[in-house]
This record gives structure tokens, C-alpha cells and sequence, in this order.
């Protein structure tokens, strides 16, 4: 029978039964209800645990070919894991190393046939850069400090001098040479011989024929000739590269004077 009234809120008892008998539903201070969840194991029932925060305790179990098995975990509770894949037809276990990193064999095709990508012994990728779409490949190297080299020299007469001879692999970032004697040396000349190459001698005035004004024909470029009050200046490109060596030597053709300048490099570390 309804009670509560009149305050047009209604109480029940709801009732189960157990067994034969009928039993009062229970419910806590809050009014939810208080269940006793079981499940059948075997032919017999038993309790659904739940830990102290209420959560259900489960053992999950997996199918190992007909048998079923329980999943492992780790002191942390994780899933312990075993990774197959296919190979052919054959499962094979995932690989892995002493960090828990995954051991692949990488493979790409090649001309409809797959090949292993090699690496080094560092484990670096080797490339073979064969096709591209840029123009040229752009790529910075690991360089240490920008050096710098005194290209000052006397000349007392004709004669030739290395103003820099630098062993090494590297590249030139810039600089300049300038040369300011007392009358016409637009014939002096000069050249770089980089890795024990040495490129053909030209001088102030061929450079100008030539108009080896912009960056990317020499090594050098001319950025002022004046034959009129006898001023040449050279400028060092930036982006030249030496695997061995790179020597900078200029021959005075006509007399008595005077080079200063700059090179400005880096080495490969």
C-alpha cells in the first residue's frame, strides 16, 4: 500500500524474492540500490568482486588455440603483450631490443623488386640521391666555428705567395681581397687549387673581360676595378666546398706592393 502522503510524494517497498520467500530491495542513505551481482562459474554461482573503490575485479582470459588462457599483466597492471605477424603464411614474433624498441627490417621497391634499406653502423640511413625534382640538393653539414684568415702580403717585386694554405674539409663563407698598388696591376694574378686541383690563374682585368661579376662562374669575383686610380678588389664566394685542402696563392706580375684581405670559413666537425 502507497504511504507518504499528503505531501503527494509516494513510498514504496519493493520487493524480491529469495528463495521462496519475498525480501525487501535494499538501498543505501542515498536511496540507490544495493545490489549482489553473481555469475555463473561452472554450474555454480558465484560473487562479482569489486575492489575497495568499487571496481569490478575481472580475470580476462584469451583463446590459445582451444585452450583458454588468462591474460598476463605486470606489477603496474599493464597488458603483457606477445606481437606476431604475418610472414608468408607463418605468424613470426615482433622483434624487439633490450630498450623495448621495436627491431624492423625496412624495405622499399625497387624496379618492382623489394630490397632492404641499409644503414650504417650507427644505424644512419644510407641514401643514394639519384632522382630528384629541386635543381640541386640544399643541405647543411655540421660545421664548427667560423675561422678567419689574414690575407695581408708585401711584395717587394715580382714573385708569388700562398696567402692561405688550410688542410682540412670545409667551406668558404665569404671574404674579400684587396689590392692597391701605385700604377697599373691589372695584370697580378691569382688562383685557387682546393682538394690539389688547381684552377687555371686569372687576374683582375680577365675578370672583367669575362664579366666574373656574379656569384656562381669562380670562386672569386670582381666587385670593384678601378685602372684609373689602380684600386681591385676580389670577392670570396660563399658556398665553395674542400674535402682535403684549399690554398689561395697570388702572383705579382709588375712590381713592388701590397694585398690585404679576409677569408672567412668553417670547417666540417
Amino acid at each position: 500500500m502507497a504511504s507518504g502522503r499528503p505531501d503527494w510524494y509516494s513510498s514504496v517497498v519493493i520487493q524480491g524474492r529469495y528463495g521462496t520467500d519475498y525480501v525487501p530491495v535494499g538501498v543505501d542513505v542515498d536511496g540507490n540500490m544495493i545490489a549482489r551481482m553473481q555469475g555463473l562459474f561452472g554450474a555454480a554461482l558465484k560473487d562479482i568482486m569489486v575492489d575497495t573503490d568499487g571496481n569490478m575485479i575481472a580475470v580476462i582470459k584469451g583463446d590459445f588455440g582451444g585452450v583458454s588462457k588468462n591474460v598476463a599483466v605486470d606489477t603496474g597492471g599493464h597488458i603483457i603483450a606477445r606481437m606476431q605477424a604475418f610472414f608468408g603464411a607463418a605468424l613470426q614474433d615482433i622483434k624487439i631490443d633490450a630498450a623495448g624498441n621495436m627491431i624492423a627490417v625496412m624495405k622499399g621497391d625497387f624496379a618492382g623488386a623489394l630490397k632492404t634499406l641499409a644503414v650504417d653502423t650507427d644505424g644512419n640511413l644510407k641514401a643514394n640521391l639519384v632522382v630528384q625534382d629541386l635543381a640541386r640538393v640544399v643541405m647543411r653539414t655540421s660545421q664548427g666555428p667560423i675561422e678567419e684568415a689574414n690575407l695581408g702580403h708585401n711584395f717587394a717585386g715580382v714573385g708569388e705567395a700562398d696567402l692561405i694554405d688550410i688542410e682540412g674539409a670545409g667551406t668558404i663563407l665569404g671574404g674579400f681581397l684587396d689590392h692597391d698598388p701605385a700604377n697599373d696591376h691589372k695584370g697580378c694574378a691569382f688562383r685557387f687549387t682546393i682538394d690539389g686541383t688547381a684552377f687555371v690563374p686569372m687576374n683582375f682585368a680577365s675578370h672583367i673581360n669575362l664579366n666574373y661579376t656574379d656569384m656562381f662562374t669562380q670562386p672569386t669575383r670582381i666587385v670593384r676595378y678601378d685602372n684609373d686610380n689602380f684600386r681591385y678588389t676580389l670577392s670570396f664566394v660563399n658556398g665553395w666546398s674542400f674535402d682535403t685542402s684549399i690554398k689561395f696563392t697570388f702572383y705579382e706580375n709588375v712590381g713592388v706592393s701590397t694585398v690585404a684581405g679576409r677569408l672567412y670559413y668553417s670547417l666540417i666537425v
